[in-house]
């Protein structure tokens, strides 16, 4: 929730999953970067545009998304810096 002097305005809405949940192309394009390594915490955060930025979180670095993928009009990107929230 982002608030103003003037409104309150929802920019994101998040959940946590299990690896199960995450769509098979989000999958895809995570294990083609990191292996076989299952991510330890995913966060899924819808944007007000519709796009929809996964979280994936390793093992060994709980506190920073290891990596992070957008799903937007059909293309699943891997983004190679960290999504603005």
């Amino acid at each position: 929730m982002l608030v103003s002097s003037e409104e309150a305005q929802i920019v994101e809405i998040q959940r946590d999953l299990t690896w199960s949940d995450v769509p098979g192309e989000v999958q895809s394009v995570a294990l083609a970067s990191i292996g076989d390594a299952i991510p330890v915490r995913i966060i899924e955060s819808v944007q007000t545009d519709g796009a929809v930025i996964y979280e994936l979180f390793a093992d060994r670095k709980p506190a920073e998304p290891d990596m992070e993928i957008r799903v937007y009009a059909g293309k699943v990107t891997l983004l190679t810096e960290r999504w603005k929230h």
